[in-house]
């Protein structure tokens, strides 16, 4: 396919001759064929290897036009054509009738999804029209609650199956491969879809022009109801994407030394996971025929599945009624006059960590040419975040003063670790919270927050940094005492005004949609927009907010915190146990001794937490805080036995 877009005719002129001069390059003798992986390479002769001359990496190159010829034998004009009629293509690109305006206005407010139908033990439908961006595009999202996905029934209780979190793993890629052809005229047409797993389920996802969007939506379903999914599942793409998964695994440990420390740190966090190395061998174990099954079991047993439908954009509830509708003809429904069954909803948790716990990790890079040292220093909060569903009455006040402490921390500890010192190379700190959702006695969502201090060096070892930290943050407590108020009032205007920034696109949108969906409809209560109130909370927060926060959360006696470092090639850490009892705390030198460390430990439920409030306010002043927290995105290494969503496949674009 040759695409030029708006360069053809660039100028007013189309240059023919020049388009039928690069046509006539195309033949066997201008081909270059690129194959990778392991059974290509078995093929290369000694006489045709080559080594790559920057990167020493071999390779083999052979002629590829006896091969090519042998493709086109038999071919003929007779065989040419041009492509058939793309049937993705839209027709239509009015705006709905009911649309308040031709033009976009992204200053309109916000309006929420509304909940149109439930099907006791079938599904809810959630819709929304477009009133902001006047654009003729849909979204569509099935949140497929199915607890067969990645858990197994032991009598009356669902448990975690990490043989099913790999096989899941192996479908997405594979689905993905099978998938490729079937919806390319699809994403020429501007659809976009995508599949994944997770606790919850699976989630499927299409976007895109709303005119052909229910079309293609209902050919991505077919696709996997086909022969109740054994039809898409082929053992080529199960074996190509098995091959690359565990290539990839087994490169995590090149790595840098900060995302081990972080791995290490999560093994705390969430022990029940696979590793990585526990996670390869999982992979290896998958078959086909373990891919066909799981899918059939997870995907279609009815009585055990519950789905959530957003269709949102330029399409009236009408259409989103149709589509539920289709969804249900596809993927089936419970039989006509079942009792409808409670749905169990799966726990997604967290640790907690004990008030007052240290636990110090230090662990040898497995890269024995990795030079750099690393420190991933967390901390956790002892009193749950404000979420907008059944918080206590200061939860607002205490997240809102976390906001704050996390931006006015940033700058000066780059400032003072990177700049000033020159500690290393990487230095980072940043905000952010972890969601814990608990099952019994009823389901409930909790929220903590956590601060993570993130620093890597080849020149100062991680002992060292972590005393150059906690120097740092001791002596921060006097930066916020002095910090001048006009300071402290700007980094609260900012935050509020980040808050309350507007939506500037319909995916961004529903994306968000679709995430209260999942964790809160089970309450019965979905927060769908908690930054007004948040932003309101910003602009009351005191100095003595922002300082009790902090105090409570790295300094007093009763915080919580993981230090995780990994030693590159110039470091050794026969110290460890020295540095650990300075802390009084629980040193732990092996992944191993990470996990069962987390084994013991309890879960982030703020139902618990909230009991022991009293405790936790004789100890520290007013104003108990929350902490803040970092994404590093290994995340994907750790939670490799839970697939989340980056876990999942997406084809196309659906370009906004």
């Amino acid at each position: 396919v040759l695409r030029a877009g708006y360069q053809v005719g660039a100028g007013g002129k189309f240059d023919y001759h020049a388009f039928r001069e690069c046509v006539l390059k195309l033949d066997v003798d201008n081909v270059l064929i690129e194959r990778c992986g392991e059974a290509p390479w078995s093929e290369v002769e000694e006489s045709e290897k080559r080594t790559e001359e920057w990167y020493g990496v071999e390779y083999g190159l052979k002629p590829a036009a006896d091969v090519m010829k042998e493709l086109v034998t038999g071919a003929n004009d007779e065989g040419m054509h041009l492509p058939d009629l793309n049937a993705y293509v839209p027709d239509n690109l009015d705006l709905h009738p009911d649309a308040p305006s031709a033009k976009a206005n992204l200053d309109e407010d916000v309006v929420p999804p509304s909940l149109v139908e439930e099907v006791p033990g079938f599904g809810r439908l959630y819709h929304s029209l477009d009133r902001r961006y006047a654009l003729p595009k849909a979204f569509l999202n099935l949140t497929v609650r199915a607890p067969a996905a990645l858990h197994s029934k032991e009598g009356d209780k669902w448990k975690y199956d990490l043989r099913k979190s790999a096989v899941s793993s192996v479908f997405s890629g594979a689905f993905y491969h099978a998938m490729a052809q079937r919806t390319y005229a699809a994403e020429l047409a501007g659809l976009g879809w995508g599949v994944s797993v997770s606790e919850t389920g699976f989630n499927i996802r299409a976007q895109g022009y709303h005119d052909k969007l229910s079309v293609f939506a209902e050919t991505v379903l077919k696709c996997l109801a086909e022969d109740g999914g054994r039809s898409i599942v082929r053992d080529e793409d199960v074996e190509r994407v098995k091959e690359r998964k565990v290539r990839g695994l087994k490169s995590f440990w090149m790595e840098r030394p900060d995302s081990h420390a972080a791995y290490f740190k999560n093994r705390v966090l969430h022990p029940e996971l696979a590793g990585v190395d526990e996670f390869v061998d999982l992979v290896e174990a998958v078959t086909p025929d373990d891919v066909r099954s799981w899918l059939k079991e997870s995907l279609f047993g009815v009585d055990d599945r519950f789905i959530e439908c957003l269709y949102m954009g330029n399409v009236g509830e009408d259409a989103a009624h149709k589509v539920f509708g289709m969804v249900g003809d596809v993927l089936g429904r419970p039989s006509p006059g079942a009792d409808a069954k409670p749905l169990p909803y799966i726990a997604s948790q967290t640790r907690k960590l004990p008030s007052g716990a240290e636990y110090h990790i230090h662990t040898q890079s497995r890269n024995a040419d990795e030079e750099n040292g690393a420190v991933v220093m967390f901390f956790q909060s002892g009193l749950p975040a404000y979420t907008g569903v059944g918080d206590d009455a200061d939860a607002l006040k205490r997240t809102a003063a976390m906001r704050v402490l996390g931006g006015m921390i940033k700058e000066p500890l780059f400032n003072t670790l990177r700049t000033k010192q020159q500690l290393g190379y990487i230095v980072s700190g940043y905000a952010g919270s972890t969601m814990s959702v608990s099952s019994e006695p009823t389901y409930d969502v909790s929220k903590v927050e956590d601060l993570n201090v993130t620093v890597v060096s080849k020149k100062v070892s991680p002992g060292d940094i972590v005393e150059a930290i906690d120097e740092f943050l001791a002596g921060f407590k006097a930066t916020l005492q002095s910090m001048p108020a006009s300071e402290l009032k700007t980094h609260k205007a900012s935050l509020s005004a980040k808050l309350l920034e507007p939506y500037r696109n319909l995916s961004s949108e529903a994306g968000d949609n679709v995430g209260r969906i999942r964790r809160y409809a089970p309450t019965g209560t979905i927060p769908w927009d908690n930054a007004p109130a948040l932003a309101t909370a910003v602009e009351g927060v005191e100095r003595s907010d922002v300082l009790a926060c902090y105090e409570r959360l790295v300094l007093a006696k009763t915080r919580s915190r993981i230090v995780s470092c990994v030693y590159g090639n110039k470091f050794t850490f026969g110290g460890a146990e020295r540095l650990g009892a300075d802390f009084g705390a629980k040193v732990l030198t092996s992944e191993e001794e990470a996990k069962k460390a987390g084994e013991r430990l309890g879960f982030v439920d703020r139902r618990k937490m909230l009991t022991n409030r009293g405790v936790f306010r004789g100890k520290v002043a007013v104003g108990i805080g929350l902490g803040l927290a970092l994404s590093f995105g290994v995340a994907g290494y750790l939670y490799l036995g839970r697939a989340k969503a980056g876990q999942g496949v997406r084809g196309g674009s659906g370009k906004k």
